[in-house]
């Protein structure tokens, strides 16, 4: 089968508990489904859900974009990443305002989309979940930094009568952001017709510190099923 018949498999990706994962049904019979239950703000179980989990996928990027969909009466807004290999195509739909997301979004400069990209899943110091980006074995540095922003605008800070910064204006940045998303997809090379597949099970893998300056901001972390997927 050629690649491009493979479309129809693709798969809404999120990460939770430390893992990428994608939601599916009791009935699947991949080895890596897990049963989680879900609660209420209380604590209250009221459901459960069942997903495919695995730590890390490599693939070709074949699309990016900022899509905004609603969920539970609220306006959500997500950047996607198509990562595509062999028989295996998923859609990485991180949250527009988390940490993750900003950290990736400072790589794409640094990021050679003529060769296989590797996403692996974790958690950080805080028990919060996370994500590293990989090529050639090696994590992917942020081109964007606080030391060395380039051309990226600042968050502006938003003061009160007092002086006091109670809220960070991040416009100019999202701006910049999704400009600069939308260049680099609609110059994405075309993928090789023929790849082996590799969505790859692999619970070996240790998650790397990263190598690079963390920005600090005030930011929750994914909810066990916060993701409208």
């Amino acid at each position: 089968m050629g690649f491009m018949q493979k479309a129809e498999n693709l798969k809404y990706v999120g990460v939770r508990y430390g893992m990428l994962s994608y939601k599916t049904d009791a009935n699947d019979t991949h080895p890596n489904v897990v049963k989680r239950s879900v609660t209420d703000d209380n604590g209250n179980v009221t459901g459960a859900n069942h997903y495919v989990e695995f730590t890390g996928f490599e693939g070709y990027v074949t699309r990016m974009a900022v899509k905004e969909v609603e969920f539970n009466n609220k306006m959500l807004k997500f950047f996607e990443i198509d990562l595509e290999d062999g028989d295996d195509r998923i859609r990485l739909q991180l949250k527009w305002a988390h940490p993750m997301c900003r950290y990736t979004l400072a790589k794409i400069p640094n990021i050679d989309f003529s060769q296989k990209l590797e996403i692996i899943a974790g958690k950080d110091k805080r028990d919060y979940n996370t994500m590293y980006v990989r090529q050639n074995g090696q994590l992917v540095d942020m081109y964007y930094t606080r030391e060395t922003p380039h051309d990226k605008p600042s968050w502006e800070p938003l003061k009160n009568k007092k002086g006091e910064i109670v809220q960070w204006d991040m416009s100019a940045e999202d701006e910049y952001y999704e400009k600069m998303i939308q260049e680099y997809n609609g110059k994405l090379p075309s993928v090789p017709t023929q790849i082996e597949n590799t969505i790859e099970m692999k619970p070996e893998v240790k998650a790397e510190p990263a190598k690079t300056p963390v920005i600090e901001a005030e930011f929750d972390d994914f909810g066990d099923d916060d993701l409208p997927f």
